[in-house]
């Protein structure tokens, strides 16, 4: 006699999510080919996720406008603030000058002084203001805003989630063993 054998493999098939099961599209023993639906699970949560996700990006790109705004208000208050600081400080040499002249009083003087020491504390202030929120708003990875791209993963994440509520077959072959039925958790 001849002694022959067959060869063949087997592929579990494990959900990636937790879901209940709607409909099983295969029975036991019969061909299935790759990419046929086997099972779909209950997308609604994952449909909800998905939507939530694009909220949470549309908000994140409105949030970059509203960076580039503060940015450019910080820098424009930058900029006044580096005003006032020349102006005092010119102030304050012209009343040094007029001192010794005898036009101002030492007390004028010691005014105009602290006033234009005031004017830098405030400039230095403003262009820490601004620096930050230079640094907030050209946040990047790969060129894209830190808030945009964190929004986007999330919901390649939850459309992922989504996608995976239909279990397709990852091979041509047959379904040997099936103990799903709809209501079941898988």
């Amino acid at each position: 006699t001849q002694m022959g054998g067959q060869i063949y493999s087997t592929t579990p098939m494990v959900s990636n999510i937790r879901a209940r099961v709607v409909s099983v599209e295969v029975e036991p023993n019969k061909l299935v080919h790759q990419g046929d639906v086997l099972v779909r699970l209950d997308d609604t949560p994952f449909k909800a996720a998905v939507v939530q996700q694009k909220a949470a990006l549309a908000a994140a790109k409105q949030n970059v406008l509203v960076l580039e705004a503060n940015y450019k208000q910080a820098s424009a208050t930058s900029v006044q603030a580096l005003a006032e600081k020349d102006r005092s400080q010119r102030e304050a040499a012209r009343y040094k000058k007029g001192y010794k002249r005898g036009a101002f009083t030492l007390q004028q003087v010691d005014d105009k002084q602290q006033t234009a020491k005031g004017a830098e504390a405030a400039y230095q202030a403003v262009l820490s203001s601004e620096n930050a929120a230079k640094a907030a708003y050209q946040s990047q990875i790969d060129g894209v805003n830190t808030s945009v791209a964190g929004a986007q993963a999330s919901l390649d994440q939850a459309q992922f989630n989504l996608d995976q509520t239909i279990v397709r077959a990852p091979t041509d072959g047959y379904v040997s063993q099936l103990a799903l039925k709809p209501g079941v958790m898988a």
